[in-house]
């Protein structure tokens, strides 16, 4: 008898929205991609003897160029023989989860100065990382029924499944000496969800040694599941797969840095003196947290030897902060003179901002429900493979994708999470919504689009990162609220927390394009965006857009340089083409508030692209 199988596991948002890195976010997307793979190696085993066949996700071959990279979701589809094979799956999955823990907490006892202080503490680890992942798998008779019934039944069954959790028991009494004194650890810093370890983190050099400790600030104390994120990279680097360093991964700073450092292998081509100190430079940054070998730029051997060094250390406005810590302290007069240097001959490195663009498939549930409104044909086997090769090709050429530069942190299925330039964002997000329609548009019905939503957020390098993750998915949240979807929320963060955003459909990004770049040729003012802010102030929900034509058209001909009425004219159009366009975004029959959203979208998009533009530097 024939099932239909599928398995899936939890939890995976908070996995990897509790990181306080960027290396932590990689790691946790990667060890959760790496569990489905070492399924489907199961399954794949099996698949030989003709009793399995996998549907989703879709497996090509890995090329021996292509990055390591997590793509793979927590979730497979298959069909099976087997009706034991959810509790073989369960079994195989916690071996592997065990395997990276275990493997993780040897490296650290290993290199750790003080194992005793971390045997004091093996036994809450394990209560920790043991009682972490939870396993659901659903197996559904194929016999007499469609493959669509199947499909239905059975994601409703998972669906009734997922809503119980078994209870597990988590006391944990683990206590620590301190100052003299015996106390119960406060909450882990990364995710404040359990204790962290019993361990005085106030001694972390001494206890687990440089190497490690390094890699600690100086105020975090981390649970069992949190120590593993952070350097399972490091001690499971063969097991993960990982055929380069992403030990010592890109920071928000240098993803900021990315244009800094293109201009700056022009600039050392000319100058083998600066290349020679550079190199000394990224040399002696090898045992701080400052190294970076996974560069977000494509760059030969020779180049990454001198560029092995975090942007950061060359923007003369994070020097304060620095040159307190203890392994960069000697490295001042160094980079002071490099900075003087490339400063001399133009190039100085001012952008501490940055982008982080996350994104996904719409209605996905449509595309496989029962009655789909979107699919053109009937849900099947067969279709349901095509459907996962397709998002398992739309993952891969995302990508691959030549330009611009940046660090993709997963891609799989339909989802895709990336950190950028503030500049290159929106170029990059609407080329993945042009390769995401080709892929699936012949599977569509006459007339249906397939579409992405993304969020956007760009904000400072030195921002809460798990604030900007779950801002970032607010965003997306957003995009995915505009009637028909299709569309893409961007917004930029001020240091204090508030976000300024604007959404528009992919179609609808012309006045952004053309804003953009005349705020970057200095053809346009900065000062507009206070001259139009009034708009908000005296529109009173008019529903006409003549009300408010001649105000604009008066604004951007007080602030276009030199007098441009061509630009005048142009910019006066697609801005009211914009507010035209945008009206059937909103989910109310209300036409005077309509309008009113209208407007305010429009001023907001021209706050968030004067800023991106203007305020934020290009290197």
């Amino acid at each position: 008898m024939s099932y239909l199988l599928i398995f899936t596991f939890s939890p995976v948002q908070g996995f990897i929205s509790t990181s306080r890195r960027t290396r932590d976010l990689f790691t946790g997307s990667l060890i959760l991609s790496h569990l489905t793979e070492k399924l489907l190696d199961y399954l794949s085993s099996l698949s030989s003897k003709g009793n399995v066949k996998v549907i989703y996700p879709f497996r090509s071959e890995k090329e021996d160029s292509q990055e390591t990279l997590a793509n793979f979701p927590n979730r497979l589809v298959a069909k099976v023989e087997d009706e034991k094979l959810c509790k073989e799956l369960k079994k195989k999955f916690y071996q592997e989860w065990k395997k990276l823990w275990s493997k993780t907490w040897e490296g650290i006892k290993k290199e750790a100065k003080d194992r005793k202080a971390l045997d004091g503490a093996e036994e809450q680890f394990k209560l920790h990382v043991k009682n972490y992942f939870f396993c659901f798998c659903i197996k559904e008779s194929m016999e007499g029924k469609s493959y669509a019934e199947v499909y239905d039944s059975a994601e409703r069954k998972l669906g009734a499944v997922k809503s119980w959790r078994p209870y597990r028991g988590l006391k944990d009494y683990s206590t620590l000496e301190e100052d003299g004194k015996r106390i119960y650890p406060d909450g882990c810093t990364m995710c404040g969800e359990r204790p962290h370890l019993a361990i005085n983190w106030k001694k972390k050099d001494e206890i687990f040694g440089k190497s490690i400790a390094s890699h600690i600030r100086d105020s975090e104390k981390l649970c069992g599941v949190c120590l593993v994120k952070r350097f399972a990279v490091k001690f499971c680097a063969e097991d993960l797969g990982l055929g380069e360093d992403k030990w010592n991964y890109p920071s928000t700073e240098e993803i900021a840095g990315i244009k800094f450092k293109e201009y700056l292998i022009k600039k050392v081509e000319e100058h083998p003196d600066i290349k020679e100190k550079l190199k000394k430079l990224s040399e002696k940054l090898k045992e701080t947290p400052y190294y970076v070998r996974t560069l977000p730029l494509k760059v030969t051997d020779e180049q990454k030897e001198y560029l092995s060094f975090d942007s950061e250390l060359l923007r003369e406005e994070a020097w304060d902060a620095l040159f307190q810590e203890e392994g960069l302290k000697e490295l001042k007069k160094d980079l002071e003179d490099l900075y003087e240097q490339l400063k001399n001959l133009g190039l100085e490195h001012k952008n501490p901002y940055f982008a982080i663009m996350l994104s996904d498939g719409d209605s996905i549930g449509a595309w496989l429900g029962k009655n789909s409104s979107i699919r053109k044909e009937e849900l099947n086997e067969e279709f349901h493979t095509e459907f996962s090769k397709r998002l398992s090709n739309y993952a891969k050429r995302v990508v691959e994708e030549p330009y611009p530069f940046r660090q993709v942190i997963y891609a799989g299925g339909d989802d895709l999470l990336a950190l950028l330039h503030p500049h290159d964002a929106i170029f990059y997000a609407r080329k993945c919504a042009q390769i995401f329609e080709e892929q699936l548009k012949s599977l569509a019905k006459e007339g249906g689009k397939p579409s992405v939503s993304a969020g956007i957020l760009v904000a400072h390098a030195k921002t809460n990162f798990q604030m900007l993750l779950e801002k970032v998915r607010f965003l997306e949240s957003k995009a995915k609220s505009v009637k028909g979807k299709g569309a893409v929320c961007m917004g930029f963060m001020t240091r204090t927390g508030d976000i300024t955003y604007f959404v528009a459909k992919w179609d609808h990004l012309e006045l952004y394009d053309e804003l953009f770049k005349a705020f970057r040729e200095k053809a346009l003012s900065s000062r507009i965006v206070y001259d139009l802010r009034i708009l908000s102030e005296v529109f009173n929900g008019e529903k006409e857009i003549d009300i408010i034509t001649p105000l604009i058209k008066r604004s951007f001909k007080r602030h276009v340089n030199d007098k441009n009425n061509e630009l005048v004219q142009k910019l006066s159009d697609i801005s009211l083409k914009f507010i035209k366009e945008t009206l059937d975004y909103w989910d109310t029959s209300d036409e005077e508030e309509k309008m009113r959203r209208s407007v305010n979208n429009y001023l907001n998009l021209l706050y968030v692209v004067r800023t991106v533009g203007v305020r934020i530097e290009e290197v």
